[in-house]
């Protein structure tokens, strides 16, 4: 199946995720292939890729979750560090980080057109 950038212009998390983060396409809706994922810019804008690397995904539905882990303390992980060696933390709440199979609101569907999007992500700061 050829591999389209319709996911891969420029797209704008909002506030909550100006900063790195990691986005994630899993298929849905019949969807085959593995899906992509991708890693925003400080500005939050992301170009899609599919898991062999190649840029852009399938044609097909995909739900979308988001990821942004962080020091214990809030601050940004260490250059050239891993999340898992620092004892990094998932910094957004579940409903951004989670599939809900019957009602999920992050969805994208992807055309062969190369397309631009913009997800919205709200969230209570936690105090």
């Amino acid at each position: 199946m050829p591999f389209t950038d319709g996911a891969s212009r420029a797209a704008d998390c909002s506030i909550l995720i100006r900063a790195i983060a990691t986005v994630n396409f899993l298929p849905a809706g019949g969807t085959s292939g593995t899906g992509g994922f991708a890693v925003t810019d400080v500005a939050g804008q992301f170009e899609a890729l599919h898991y062999s690397m190649a840029t852009g995904l399938e044609p097909g539905i995909y739900n979308l979750t988001f990821s942004r882990l962080l020091m214990p303390d809030g601050n940004p992980l260490p250059e050239g560090q891993d999340a898992a060696d620092v004892g990094a933390v998932e910094s957004l709440p579940r409903h951004l980080t989670e599939v809900r199979q019957d009602d999920h609101p992050y969805r994208l569907t992807v055309d062969s057109v190369p397309q631009d999007v913009t997800f919205e992500l709200t969230s209570k700061r936690k105090r």
